[in-house]
């Protein structure tokens, strides 16, 4: 099989620019004048992890440690995120959103749906169904 060279890099660097600009800028917009974006990003990988350490969130991030660790620090002292000691390895911490952290997630999402839902309301039926089954075979594809 011969291909253009860099035809797929293209094709998902566009469609990755139109999701941002239509559907996830909307998201990291509702936290402008709260925290700025890696806090947001630190807050969004434990809602979606349901908890997490320094280390693991250093390596998806790709941030240095001594960040996330003031942000972390920031955040308990908000009462956004708890720690507790590993079970496991004592000298770790696992790190959790609390009641009052995922409230706060909660509303960002939801400010964020009223848009999505916005852009799904300028869609014919027929679009918006095919829209939301291509997001879940996109998401299913790209989780295995």
């Amino acid at each position: 099989m011969v291909r253009e060279k860099g035809k797929y890099s293209k094709i998902a660097h566009r469609a990755g620019q139109l999701f941002n600009s239509k559907i996830t800028n909307e998201f990291w917009s509702s936290f402008k004048g709260e925290v700025g974006r890696i806090q947001a990003e630190v807050l969004v990988y434990l809602y979606d992890n349901r908890q997490g350490k320094i280390s693991e969130m250093v390596e998806e991030l790709n941030v240095p440690k001594q960040h996330i660790s003031k942000i972390v620090i920031d955040f308990i002292n908000d009462g956004l995120v708890q720690s507790k000691t590993s079970r496991k390895d004592k000298r770790s911490n696992i790190l959790s959103l609390t009641k009052k952290g995922l409230s706060y997630m909660e509303k960002h999402f939801e400010q964020s749906d009223k848009h999505f839902d916005l852009l799904l309301g300028r869609m014919d039926k027929k679009d918006q169904e095919d829209f939301i089954e291509a997001l879940k075979t996109i998401d299913d594809i790209l989780s295995r």
